[in-house]
């Protein structure tokens, strides 16, 4: 029996059991909505599956929730844990539940308290500072030395990292020499010449990953003029970035958390299952987050209130005002914990949050019918912190909080948020619908991270069209399985969410997990066809190396419904890569011998042939990369087949079909078997 005959035999009885209601709108409008359901009708449902697939493929399904660095489950792993949410508002799925449960169980494991006040916390080395200060000095009268403290940062190979809490000197043998001294390994190591000013940027010494840092400045730096005698001499001290906590991390993970203690709160068919776990989530995060960072917080002129770094040295600016997104980023939680009835402070956090809103929306410039804003408008004034636009990317917290805070009525209204949507349609976008770019900063300036953001954003559509109109334009020039959340999440909350959508993603998703607890390749045959203008159902696609053409599904088949086109069309330089592969890839726990197979015709001169990528079982990046020789052309249907084996140390296999040449490449009936375990 072929494999779609089966496939459909279990979307049938899925049907008969996974029945679903509509979901009714459940944010207010202030524009006529009904153009949406046309937009995504039939296609909702397997929008949802392509997340699904994409999410069950990263990391074996658990995100970035086994990291332990706070950086990395603020700025990688919060965004499944509100992608999740997003879903489980979108179909009310209670897999989405599960999912959040099970990744937070999972990330709370990674909480301790090396300090011992009595408060757990994730902590991350990589967004301290490395300080190297003069300690002291002798016979330098004369001699000038600025600053009398270098900070560097930590992160992103900025020289921070080679502090390591060493002691330094330089001393002056002679009035035209010095020399510089690790005093804690007793070796020199830098001598140079001297006449009138020097600047130094050995304290310590760079290392050849510190010399690729913008500029040539990595680590500390000092400079040194006016004359010189012999005997002076600078003593240096040093101090390692720490491993510390910080309020926006803090703010990032606990958000979606908050919206799931509201969703379980909120719905009692909810509570037998989840209740218990809502209940531990709400009191860690009153103790551990609300009372642990009470110490930081600070009043300001006009009612309004926010954070401050901690006092630890090796903070960016110690107890000064933190940038916007950092503090709104708690704010976002507090906001969600003032509505759940039963919380515990529920005054404490509504008092906060809407001081933050405050100082957050004095801070706003109108422009013309838009905000612009600064990524810090610290207060007091710290004289090293420059002021400037806010970028895109610590914009999305901003746009979150003030769409959350419109929506549960603290500071911001509806005429806020249709400024904030302008900002996003009429400054950020550059109007084109072919090829939409969003600019990274949010007054249009063009910059190295422009982009097509939609995450956040297109919360604005709640309140402006032309925000959704934007996003539209980027999901069809540039379809993005990771936007799918928000897509469906503003879609349901707009306008509903038909339960047939709903049912086709339980079908769908049925018949592929059968598929892959038999060890098949789903979808092989693409008999399950795939979305509009979408890859195959459970298949990705793309078109590499500035080349052009596409990847789709055409009619007819070899001897079936659907057959998948590759077509090659010369980019820059002439190249062609077209490449189609699963979207879940194989487990290889040891080498073993995989033989595929695939039914494919030609036409044109296209290059068709096979890729195997062999990936470590804990990695992203490929430690095997094979391809077959070219397969012949032929305008008939032919078989082909290739052996390959997995090397040792691969976990995760997957086959790629390709096309290198100008021309169209039709597959069909791919299998992949394994020869020997």
């Amino acid at each position: 029996m072929r494999t779609e005959v089966i496939l459909m035999a279990l979307l049938f009885a899925c049907t008969l059991t996974c029945a679903q209601e509509d979901v009714k709108p459940f944010l207010k409008t202030t524009w006529d909505v009904a153009r949406l359901r046309d937009d995504l009708r039939g296609r909702a449902g397997s929008m949802m599956l392509s997340f699904w697939m994409m999410d069950r493929n990263h990391n074996n399904g658990k995100g970035l929730s086994d990291r332990a660095a706070s950086g990395n489950l603020a700025w990688g792993e919060s965004s499944w844990l509100m992608d999740y949410i997003m879903c489980y508002q979108a179909f009310r799925d209670p897999y989405w539940l599960d999912k959040v449960v099970d990744h937070f169980d999972r990330m709370r494991t990674s909480l301790s308290d090396p300090e011992g006040d009595g408060f757990l916390a994730w902590r991350d080395g990589a967004y301290s500072v490395g300080v190297v200060r003069l300690a002291s000095k002798s016979n330098a009268d004369g001699l000038t030395i600025e600053p009398e403290t270098s900070r560097a940062w930590v992160i992103r190979d900025r020289g921070g990292e080679a502090v390591t809490g060493h002691k330094y000197s330089i001393a002056f043998p002679k009035p035209d020499a010095l020399v510089v001294r690790d005093e804690t390994e007793d070796k020199i190591i830098v001598t140079s010449d001297y006449k009138d000013k020097i600047v130094l940027n050995g304290i310590p010494p760079q290392s050849d990953k510190d010399k690729r840092v913008p500029n040539g400045i990595p680590g500390s730096r000092f400079t040194i003029a006016g004359p010189a005698r012999a005997g002076a001499r600078f003593e240096f001290e040093s101090i390692r970035g720490e491993e510390i906590e910080y309020q926006v991390h803090d703010g990032m993970i606990t958000y979606p958390i908050a919206q799931f203690i509201e969703i379980v709160f909120n719905d009692p068919a909810l509570h037998e299952k989840y209740k218990k776990k809502a209940d531990e989530y709400l009191a860690f995060i009153d103790k551990h987050i609300r009372e642990k960072w009470e110490p930081t917080w600070v009043e300001l002129p006009d009612g309004c209130g926010a954070y401050v770094f901690t006092a630890h040295e090796t903070q960016r600016f110690p107890k000064g005002l933190l940038p916007h997104n950092q503090y709104l980023a708690l704010a976002r939680t507090y906001l969600v914990l003032k509505d759940v009835k039963g919380a515990p402070h529920r005054d404490i956090y509504l008092e906060k949050a809407a001081k933050m809103a405050k100082y957050f929306k004095k801070c706003l410039r109108a422009e013309g019918d838009a905000y612009l804003w600064n990524y810090w408008d610290p207060y007091p004034e710290i004289p090293e912190v420059r002021r400037y636009v806010e970028d895109t990317g610590h914009g999305t917290i901003d746009i979150g909080f003030v769409c959350e805070a419109c929506n549960r009525n603290v500071v911001f209204a509806p005429d806020d948020l249709t400024r904030f949507g302008n900002t996003y349609a009429d400054r950020m976008w550059n109007q084109s619908q072919d090829d939409p770019i969003i600019r990274g900063r949010v007054d249009g300036a063009k910059s190295r991270v422009d982009g097509r953001t939609i995450h956040e954003y297109v919360k604005l559509s709640q309140w402006n069209a032309k925000v959704w109109d934007v996003a539209t334009h980027i999901r069809r020039a540039y379809p993005a399985t990771g936007n799918v959340p928000s897509i469906l999440y503003m879609a349901a909350g707009m306008t509903g969410m038909d339960a047939a959508e709903i049912n086709r993603f339980h079908m769908l998703r049925t018949g592929m997990e059968k598929a892959l607890a038999e060890g098949t390749v789903i979808n092989g045959d693409f008999e399950l066809g795939g979305p509009p203008e979408g890859p195959p159902y459970g298949w990705q696609c793309g078109v590499w190396s500035k080349s052009k053409g596409g990847v789709r599904l055409v009619q007819p088949g070899r001897d079936s419904a659907y057959a998948l086109l590759l077509e090659g069309i010369p980019g820059e330089g002439g190249n062609v890569n077209v490449v189609a592969y699963p979207q879940i890839r194989t487990k290889a726990t040891k080498p073993t011998k995989f033989r595929m197979s695939i039914y494919y015709r030609t036409e044109g001169t296209p290059k068709p042939y096979f890729s195997f990528l062999g990936y470590g079982a804990e990695e992203s990046k490929d430690k095997q990369y094979d391809n077959s020789p070219p397969l012949e052309p032929s305008t008939e249907w032919r078989k082909a087949e290739w052996e390959c084996n997995s090397r040792e140390g691969v976990g995760e296999v997957c086959f790629y079909l390709r096309n290198g040449g100008a021309g169209k490449v039709f597959y069909d009936d791919f299998r992949m078997e394994r020869i020997d375990d």
